[in-house]
Formats: C-alpha cells, sequence, structure tokens
C-alpha cells in the first residue's frame, strides 16, 4: 500500500455501500412508476393507451411502461428528463444493449448504465464507459466476482489496486485450500488491506470461520499487533482447514501463537458441520493451551457451537458480556433483530439491530 489515502476501514467498500444504495433508489423509482402506470392506465394497447390520462406523472409512467413492456426505446424519446432516462435505463437492463446507456443525459443514470450491463456480462472493459465516478468500483466489483486479476488494474490507485488482488487471492486461497495464492498477496501487512479483504470476500457460508477471525482481530488489538492483508489470508486457510502450520506464517509472533493455540481439527469440523457439537470436555482440552485466554477461549468455542447449531440456550449459558458476540453472530445468521434483544447493553443492543437492518454503513 502506498500509505497516501487510508481514508478509511477498507479502500472500497464504503463507496461500494453507497452505489448499492443509489442502485436501490433507481430500481424502487422505477418499480414505483410501474406499478403506478399499472393503476392508472385505461384499456388499449400501446402508447395510445396514455393518452386519457390526465395526471401527467401517471401519464409519462404509462408510457413508460408501455416501452419497457414492449422493449420499444423509440417511445422513451416522448418522455422528458429524468423520466426518459429511467426509460432507457429500464430496457437497457432488460435487453443488456448499452448503447441505450449513450440515449441517457444523467451522468449518473448513465453510468449506472453501464455498471448494470457491465457487471451482468462480466466485463470490465465496460466500466470504463461509465465515467470516473463509477469506473474504478465497477472493476473491482467484477475483478473480484470473476476472479479476474487483470481487471484489477482498471481500479484507481495502487492502494485500491493491491486490495483488488489481495482480496482475489484470499478467495482462491479459501477455495481451493493452496497457501501459495496467499504467498502470492503483495502487501506491506496493511490493517487496510484487510478490512477490505474481509468486506470484499463472502463468508456467509462460513460463519465459523467469519467467528474465528473476528475473535483474532479483537484478541490481536489486546497484544497491540495487526492482523494484515496476508496474515489475513493465512489464518483463514488456518481456520478453514483446521491446519495449524498456516498460523507459523503470519508475521506477528504473538498472533501466531494465538492462531497455533486456537486453530485444530475438532474446531474445523464444528465450524464445518452444523451437526457437530463440542461438548464441555472437549472445548476445555482445546483451550487447555491457551493461558490466561483459556475463559475467554472457552467461551468463544461456545459461541461457535451456537452459531452452528443454532442453539440460542448456548448463548444464554455465557456470561455477560462474552454472550453479546454470541448473540450478534445468531441474529446475523439468522437476519432478526429479535436476537439483538437478548444483549443488555443498550448501545450494542443499538448497534446489533442497526447492522441487521442495514443502517451502518462501514464507513468512516
Amino acid at each position: 500500500m502506498d500509505g497516501s489515502h487510508p481514508d478509511g476501514r477498507g479502500i472500497m467498500h464504503a463507496e461500494n455501500d453507497r452505489k448499492l444504495r443509489v442502485y436501490a433508489g433507481i430500481a424502487i423509482g422505477i418499480l414505483a412508476l410501474a406499478a403506478l402506470s399499472s393503476l392508472l392506465v385505461p384499456s388499449g394497447t400501446g402508447q395510445s393507451r396514455c393518452g386519457s390520462i390526465v395526471s401527467q406523472g401517471g401519464k409519462y409512467g404509462c408510457i413508460e411502461s408501455a416501452a419497457v413492456s414492449s422493449r420499444n426505446s423509440s417511445l422513451c424519446g416522448s418522455l422528458p428528463g429524468s423520466y426518459a432516462d429511467q426509460c432507457y435505463l429500464a430496457i437497457a437492463e432488460n435487453t443488456s444493449n448499452q448503447r441505450l446507456c449513450g440515449k441517457i443525459n444523467g451522468s449518473n443514470a448513465s453510468g449506472e448504465c453501464y455498471v448494470y450491463i457491465a457487471n451482468y456480462t462480466k466485463d470490465p472493459q465496460l466500466c470504463s464507459s461509465a465515467g470516473s465516478a463509477f469506473e474504478s468500483q465497477c472493476a473491482y466489483h467484477i475483478a473480484v466476482m470473476t476472479n479476474n486479476s487483470e481487471a484489477c488494474s482498471l481500479v484507481n490507485g495502487t492502494a485500491g489496486q493491491m486490495e483488488c488482488n489481495a482480496t482475489i487471492e484470499f478467495a482462491k486461497a479459501l477455495q481451493y485450500g493452496k497457501p501459495a495464492y496467499c504467498a502470492g498477496i503483495e502487501s506491506d501487512n496493511s490493517s487496510y488491506v484487510a478490512y477490505g479483504m474481509l468486506q470484499n470476500v463472502s463468508l456467509s457460508s462460513r460463519f465459523g470461520l467469519e467467528l474465528n477471525i473476528t475473535r483474532m482481530e479483537e484478541y490481536s488489538i489486546f497484544l497491540n499487533s495487526t492482523i494484515g492483508a496476508r496474515d489475513l489470508c493465512y489464518l483463514g486457510m488456518a481456520y478453514q482447514y483446521g491446519n495449524s502450520t498456516y498460523c507459523s506464517y503470519l508475521q506477528d509472533g504473538n498472533l501466531s501463537d494465538a492462531c497455533m493455540s486456537s486453530v485444530s481439527p475438532a474446531q474445523t469440523s464444528a465450524a464445518n458441520n452444523g451437526s457437530a457439537t463440542l461438548n464441555a470436555s472437549v472445548i476445555h482440552s482445546l483451550c487447555s493451551n491457551a493461558g490466561a485466554n483459556a475463559t475467554t477461549c472457552q467461551y468463544g468455542y461456545m459461541s461457535l457451537e451456537a452459531l452452528q447449531t443454532g442453539n440460542l440456550s448456548i448463548c444464554k449459558g455465557i456470561p455477560s458480556p462474552y454472550s453479546y458476540t454470541c448473540f450478534y453472530y445468531i441474529a446475523r445468521k439468522y437476519n432478526d433483530t429479535a436476537y439483538c434483544n437478548y444483549i443488555s447493553n443498550a448501545t450494542l443492543n443499538s448497534a446489533c439491530i442497526g447492522d441487521i437492518q442495514g443502517l451502518y454503513s462501514n464507513s468512516t
């Protein structure tokens, strides 16, 4: 990382959140107009049926609906301003016709049009037509989605390109179980790159892996250490495959020792198999070498078992504040804020609810 702009936790993630909100707003607007037109449109076919509608907004919505349903972009030309833009955008998205993006006057709508088609066709070269506000994030997303490291060259800045490439290597290391992908990560062990990698590699199907990485991140704070990009990759592999050998590759000796004391085949079995359980004696054995952190280790494994089995009573058996993490991950797993209510700390309770409801973007 060139150090020029560690301007948030995760270089591309905050911008990605903003774009997703914009896309959602456009989509909702299009759907609302279509719904309105379906209620107001009189009998008839095509554009002719819209002439008798008194409401101007209803008439425009009717014409747009007719254009989209027939995929007749020429009808969009009879609409003014943003109505025409939304009409062209809707047909372009339905037909993947990038030529229609060029007919959109609004720069944001035009950019979103090219981004949509670029993502649908997985063609990063189309991102360049989206404009500077969209090009970099568009290329980053396609690069990660398709494991196409060449597309990372279209991402703005050395730091952004580094994060893009590191994210791809991280995903491939977890998928194929080859540490050589971690070794290929070019990084100064920056935590900013590591944070971006976590945001852009889906760990949703590996809740145990995500929980363990989060625990190790929290533990690193107490050790005054940093989990950087390459370390994160090796750490992920250690937990994913229950192989403590990967822990020895971590640059920080304290983190390497902590990783070795917490990685085991039994833990990985529980992480990857929802029916697997860790009884009290097994947990005690796993944490026997954790020293002063033995209690934290035991509660961590209890949380992991609760997460994998969906057994909320296990979380309830963990004293606060250790139980908060358990309740939070159960809430995340089921996307249900009801589980957040078990968190008695008001600030953390609100944060849990806000996170599940998507109120926080992780931007700084």
